[in-house]
């Protein structure tokens, strides 16, 4: 269905409808067809007119289209035009295109910029069906409810004045204004054009040092968010409704300056950045130290493979572990937990582990140095801190293990296919004076594999349910279960951490984490 027929300059014949045609092109030879596929904005076209500049304006219901003969740029409510279902269109004598809209009035374009006519200007219906263009300048304009004759009669120039600023007060009617970036942080200007003929009056503003181009607005104001330090120059005019504009632009000179609170911020978090340097430097410094307190290898000792490592939840940990020299070949290997992480539980586990080494040269068993390890750090702890502490020693000429606990989680022994705990229990070292400790005793055999670990492995929670710790699993029994005589003791505890993560995830990384594995060969 054809409803609009157009000859342009060049003597070609336009024509477009509805039933998704698109427009179409008839040049005497042959028949072009251009679709929403080519740029147009919808296939239904009601209007067909072009300017002085030969660009074919094209209405449809989805919006205005200009097309220059190679694409398609289109004009919608970005451009101000609130109806996009076109009906008609003209060019008046002038060179203004006239746009007839369904529900919207009419739109009006010079080739800068947009204005609008509606029944609030005296159109007798906002839906326009036809448009005559008069000798005078005039237009006849046909509506649903009838027939207008326009005439332009607001040819004066309208006036443009800044009516204020709103920043962090309000600036009635400025011509140049100072802020700083702080004030300036959302920015407002109001404006107001003057002109007795037009009900709704069209903007073009532009702000110098910010803005690319003039941009065109309904609204008479503008913001502007945390502008940057500089000079800038907002100008802006008014257009009535016959496309008349200002003579000059209403102008503001506005300069935003640093804010001396920015400066003072700006060097405390420059301070700050310096300070948190040398804090990571002497954390990063802490941790060298204390990583190197712990063992790099368990020593040499016959018939037994040896392996630890302690993964802080920080930079610095409170777990550590050790493996002391005793008399007559004797190893002793020590896991600790002491209260707190980070800086406070790295404190607590050097001096523990210095108390340590002081008592374990006089090689009691590991009940006897728990006990005078007690004494020693209840009076130097300060109030409610403890450390946990399991010692074992190992003997391997007779080939036997004793083994005394303050409060860790329970060793596991693989024997025979099976896994069981090594249930000795006792108070953390420091909380209460009068505790007390026993030493058990264990007969190695060849295959024997012994997994000590601190609570940053059994309590790590799982993942998918929070309120599930990863001792309240069979997991880790599962796990040494399955070691058979091939597994060294590093592979094995790579594994047990490996499930850890696997069942933790990121939760599991709250708290300090140790593992010492022992096989028997």
């Amino acid at each position: 269905a054809v409803f609009r027929l157009y000859s342009d300059s060049g003597g070609r014949i336009w024509f477009g409808g509805f039933g998704g045609g698109g427009l179409s092109c008839y040049d005497g030879e042959r028949l072009i067809t251009y679709t929403m596929a080519d740029g147009l904005a919808d296939d239904k076209v009601k209007s067909i007119v072009e300017d002085n500049a030969g660009n074919l304006w094209v209405g449809t219901f989805a919006g205005l289209c200009r097309f220059d003969g190679k694409q398609f740029i289109t004009y919608a409510t970005a451009e101000g035009l609130s109806s996009l279902q076109h009906q008609c269109s003209a060019k008046d004598i002038n060179g203004h295109l006239w746009f007839g809209t369904l529900g919207g009035g009419l739109y009006r374009y010079n080739g800068k910029h947009f204005q609008q006519l509606t029944t609030k200007d005296g159109l007798l219906s906002n839906s326009v069906t036809g448009l005559l263009p008069q000798p005078d300048g005039s237009m006849i304009i046909g509506t649903y409810r009838g027939i207008v004759h326009y005439r332009p009669t607001a040819m004066v120039p309208p006036g443009i004045e800044i009516r204020g600023v709103t920043a962090d007060r309000v600036y009635p009617n400025p011509t140049a204004l100072q802020l700083n970036t702080t004030g300036a942080d959302l920015l407002t200007i109001a404006y107001h054009g003057l002109s007795l003929a037009t009900r709704q009056m069209r903007y073009s503003y532009l702000l110098e040092g910010h803005d690319d181009d003039w941009r065109d607005t309904w609204e008479n104001s503008v913001s502007y968010d945390n502008l940057p330090v500089g000079e800038y120059t907002f100008k802006v005019i008014a257009i009535n409704r016959d496309l008349v504009e200002s003579e000059a632009a209403a102008t503001l000179k506005l300069t935003i300056v640093p804010d001396p609170r920015d400066r003072q911020i700006a060097e405390l978090e420059s301070e700050i950045e310096k300070r948190n340097r040398e804090l990571e430097a002497e954390l990063r410094d802490a941790h060298d130290v204390q990583m190197a307190l712990m063992p790099k290898k368990a020593p040499k000792t016959k018939g037994i493979e040896i392996i630890g490592r302690c993964v802080p939840a920080k930079t610095v940990s409170g777990d550590f572990y050790d493996y002391i020299s005793l008399q007559g070949d004797r190893l002793a290997i020590v896991l600790a937990d002491v209260t707190g992480k980070g800086m406070k539980g790295a404190m607590n586990a050097v001096l523990s582990s210095g108390a340590l080494h002081a008592e374990a040269k006089f090689g009691v068993s590991p009940a006897q140095m728990l006990g005078v390890l007690n004494e020693n750090l209840y009076h130097r702890f300060q109030y409610r801190t403890n450390c946990a502490m399991g010692i074992a020693t190992i003997d391997p000429i007779e080939r036997k293990l004793q083994y005394a606990n303050a409060g860790l989680p329970y060793p596991l022994v693989k024997r025979n296919g099976r896994v069981e705990e090594l249930k000795s229990g006792g108070m953390p070292l420091g909380g209460y004076r009068k505790a007390k400790y026993a030493d058990i005793h264990l007969e190695l055999q060849e295959g024997d594999v012994l997994v000590f670990c601190s609570d940053g492995i059994t309590e790590s929670p799982s993942q998918n349910n929070p309120e599930m710790l990863y001792m309240e699993t069979d997991r880790l029994s599962s796990l040494i279960v399955r070691f058979d005589e091939k597994v060294t003791p590093q592979q094995m505890m790579d594994i047990i951490f490996a499930d850890v993560r696997e069942f933790s995830g990121d939760a599991g990384e709250s708290d300090d984490m140790t593992v010492v594995v022992v096989k028997v060969q």
